[in-house]
């Protein structure tokens, strides 16, 4: 079952699907993990994904395609999410993930669905850069 977010800005309540994934990607890159002391240790977090595993990029994949698929299905009926590594260059010690992420409010993701990807640089268990692969825009850097 899809579920509108109850936001904090002019529009309140927010239904669009291409809206709630945004909103959702920029709560899952930069929400703290102890925030709140209402929903404590229930916050996602890609911060706190980076400080417990940040050494290890297969369990920072891992980890972050359980921890969203997760998040994001409560708010979409069909979520499929895949991270994979995009490092091509091995004398770097910087990480780059690449996050596909497909979100439907259907049962199906044939019908409405919403791709969406996005590249993750981190070094040192800190991000570098995050940059929105469809749009080509850089959230982060």
């Amino acid at each position: 079952m899809s579920a509108n977010i109850m936001g904090l800005g002019k529009e309140a309540v927010i239904a669009d699907p291409d809206a709630k994934i945004d909103y959702l990607m920029c709560t899952f890159f930069f929400a703290k993990h102890s925030q709140t002391t209402l929903c404590r240790g229930k916050v996602t977090s890609l911060p706190k994904i980076l400080q417990e595993w940040g050494d290890h990029p297969v369990y920072v994949m891992k980890y972050i395609e359980e921890e969203l698929q997760k998040f994001l299905g409560r708010f979409f009926t069909t979520v499929y999410v895949t991270v994979r590594s995009g490092n091509d260059d091995e004398t770097t010690d910087i990480t780059t993930l690449i996050l596909d992420l497909i979100v439907s409010d259907e049962k199906s993701v044939d019908l409405s669905s919403r791709s969406v990807g996005y590249s993750l640089q981190t070094k040192d268990s800190k991000f570098v850069s995050i940059m929105n692969m469809t749009s080509g825009q850089k959230l982060y850097s």
